[in-house]
């Protein structure tokens, strides 16, 4: 709703109906006892000084989020994360001395303990 600065243009890209997107804006400008945005006639609405500082927070927050997907998609497939193989000492030694070190190559957000 920010960018778009009308609820008609802001529904499709939330895949929302515009009633629903209006809703939503005044459920949270009722949480925060705030407005967020303010009328422009003619024009739709822009951000007040509240919404930009909510918007900036909120912006963040979906970064974050983002990350932390990214983040455990990487643990998930085995690109990030934690593997402690177990073997005899005489296979630690050589064989598997070259298998870890491969793997940390091919590896580097995964941390190999032996």
């Amino acid at each position: 709703m920010a960018e778009e600065s009308k609820f008609r243009r802001a529904a499709p890209r939330l895949n929302a109906d515009p009633s629903i997107v209006s809703r939503y804006v005044r459920d949270i400008e009722a949480d925060l006892s705030a407005d967020l945005f303010l009328p422009e006639p003619g024009h739709g609405a822009r951000l007040t000084e509240v919404g930009r500082a909510f918007l900036s927070d909120v912006r963040a927050m979906f970064e974050n989020l983002d990350r932390a997907k990214m983040a455990a998609r990487s643990v998930a497939c085995g690109k990030r994360g934690r593997l402690r193989p177990a073997a005899s000492e005489d296979v630690m030694t050589c064989t598997l001395a070259r298998i870890t070190r491969a793997y940390r190559e091919q590896q580097p957000g995964c941390i190999l303990t032996c």
